[in-house]
C-alpha cells in the first residue's frame, strides 16, 4: 500500500486487490478489507519513501527455492541433519544433474 510517499505492507492474499486505510489517531496507517476487516495497522512513517513491513504478512508465500547449483548445494546442506552426506551420494547419483534433482527435492521440502 502506498500512502504519504511510503509503502507499507499489507497481508499477501490482499495483493493487488482494493483495500481501504485511513490514518488513526495521527500515528497509525489502518487498512481494511472491502467488508471493513482491519487486515494491516502501522505505525506511521516520518520519512518519505520509506518501506515499512510486517514480516507476517508475507507467511504463506511458497519460499522460492535457489537458482543457483552452488546456492542449491548450500541451501540443501544446510536443510537436512545429513545434508553434506545426502549431496554427495545424489551427486554420484545423478552426476551432471544433481542441482536439478536437489532443488525438487528442496521444494518437496517446502510444501
Amino acid at each position: 500500500m502506498s500512502f504519504r510517499g511510503s509503502r507499507y505492507s499489507c497481508p499477501h492474499v490482499f495483493a493487488g486487490k482494493r483495500v481501504w486505510v485511513r490514518e488513526s489517531h495521527g500515528a497509525y496507517l489502518e487498512a481494511m478489507d472491502l467488508s471493513g476487516n482491519l487486515i494491516a495497522r502501522h505505525s506511521l512513517s516520518d520519512k518519505k519513501g520509506a518501506t515499512v513491513i510486517q514480516k507476517e504478512h508475507y507467511e504463506g508465500i511458497k519460499s522460492s527455492t535457489p537458482k543457483t547449483a552452488p546456492r542449491i548445494r548450500e541451501i540443501f546442506i544446510e536443510t537436512f541433519a545429513e545434508g553434506y552426506l545426502f549431496y554427495k551420494g545424489l551427486v554420484k547419483m545423478t552426476s551432471y544433474n544433481t542441482p536439478y534433482h536437489a532443488k525438487k527435492i528442496l521444494e518437496q521440502e517446502n510444501l
